[in-house]
């Protein structure tokens, strides 16, 4: 089996993952032709849907970050009647945003084995 041919499959700590086997490869295709055969409209929309959630998390993130760091200035600008209590919504905002960001990362497959 070359290299070049291998599917690679990333393992749980390692950059560069695993080839699979040729029988491994061939089930894997079968099973994503199976899918795709038995309902094409899941299969279609699988990766989509993921990478829409992943974008919507990452730009909830971002907003939930900026508005935070707004939230912190204002609490400057406010004075200290209102200034700890917006201080203090800033840096929830801030902590949820990179929460949001923390998840709209991509996973890596969990490694069992040795």
């Amino acid at each position: 089996m070359s290299q070049e041919a291998a599917l690679w499959v990333p393992r749980f700590g390692e950059e560069d993952g695993v080839p699979l086997s040729d029988r491994e490869q061939r089930l894997f295709k079968q099973i994503e032709q199976s899918l795709a055969a038995d309902d094409p409209r899941f299969a279609a929309t699988g990766r989509t849907q993921r990478s829409a959630s992943s974008r919507r998390w990452r730009g909830l993130g971002v907003i939930a970050v900026v508005v935070g760091l707004g939230c912190i200035v204002l609490a400057l600008a406010v004075g200290p009647s209102w200034g700890p209590l917006v201080a203090t919504g800033g840096f929830v905002l801030i902590v949820a945003g990179g929460f949001a960001l923390v998840r709209s990362r991509p996973t890596r497959p969990h490694h069992t084995g040795p």
